[in-house]
């Protein structure tokens, strides 16, 4: 969903704005101007974004970007309360899990955001006019790959730690492995029984940056919208055309 969103907000940036030389001459634009416009408003979503996010309950206490337990480990889970003390000997263990991984990513937020602020800065005018002209998944793509290996060398390690603290991270492999191999074809038919990813930092990594690429959508939406949050003189300049 993210994706959309995010290549929504460009697309109705640079659409709302004119692009030939002689519209931008009597704006007292250049192409370069609207780029460094671009830049100036992505920055200062991403950096925005790892400040709310980064904060006690920046994930946990929103319930748009908490990261709860896999769709797939939740369903095999509600199975096993049907063992007399399972649900009461679970919930907690469980309650806990997600409370690790979300406090992981909330302390991994302050070291994402300048990796993709880095990434928004090196952008070229070449950069913008391609995400412009490019196809539906042209600026998502451009972002991704200049930053997902970073932010996910910079998430993975924090929520590890926080799962670890309380042994979460290998009980939920020894769990899951386990349980994984008891998944055959006969099982599958059977029992409805699927394969879960028994790497729970991988997952909660995953959730953690699609949460930051959220956040940093919603921010550019709004100064894309609101004129006072334009706190440059480039950016009321840039985005005035569209008010």
């Amino acid at each position: 969903m993210y994706k959309r969103v995010l290549f929504s907000v460009f697309v109705l940036i640079f659409s709302t704005i004119p692009f030939s030389c002689e519209n931008l001459d009597s704006l007292g634009l250049s192409e370069a101007d609207v780029i460094s416009g671009l830049k100036e408003a992505l920055n200062f979503g991403a950096n925005k974004a790892g400040s709310q996010l980064s904060v006690v309950d920046g994930y946990l206490g929103n319930q748009a970007l908490k990261i709860i337990l896999p769709a797939d480990a939740q369903a095999m889970i509600e199975k096993t309360y049907s063992i007399p003390g399972a649900q009461t000997l679970l919930t907690p263990i469980l309650a806990t899990v997600v409370e690790k991984m979300n406090r992981g990513a909330e302390k991994a937020a302050t070291k994402a955001a300048p990796i993709f602020v880095n990434a928004i800065t090196t952008m070229t005018v070449t950069d913008g006019l391609s995400i412009l002209k490019g196809s539906d998944s042209a600026a998502t793509s451009y972002l991704r790959s200049k930053t997902y290996t970073q932010l996910t060398s910079a998430f993975a390690p924090e929520i590890n730690t926080a799962m670890d603290e309380v042994g979460a991270a290998t009980a939920w492999n020894s769990l899951f492995s386990k349980y994984n191999s008891f998944v055959n074809p006969v099982t599958e038919f059977t029992l409805g029984l699927k394969i879960i990813n028994p790497n729970l930092g991988e997952y909660a990594t995953g959730k953690a940056l699609s949460g930051l690429f959220v956040k940093v959508a919603e921010e550019e939406m709004l100064i894309r919208v609101d004129p006072a949050k334009r706190t440059t003189d480039l950016l009321k300049r840039v985005f005035a055309e569209q008010d």
